[in-house]
């Protein structure tokens, strides 16, 4: 079993969070708390990958 990378389980759960909280959002009809999510959303996301871009660069060298 390998080491579980908890930096990158915190961005996943931060971002599913984010989706469920924007499909809650939605249902009450409230514009500025689904661009709020929407945005947290696209930050877990970015965030993440970048992480796991700089990650990959460190281990190739």
């Amino acid at each position: 079993m390998q080491n579980i990378q908890w930096r990158f389980l915190f961005y996943a759960i931060g971002a599913i969070g984010s989706l469920i909280g924007l499909g809650v959002s939605i249902s009450f009809h409230n514009v500025f708390v689904n661009v709020l999510f929407l945005v947290l959303f696209f930050l877990f996301m970015g965030i993440g990958f970048s992480q796991k871009r700089k990650l990959q660069k460190m281990e190739e060298q």
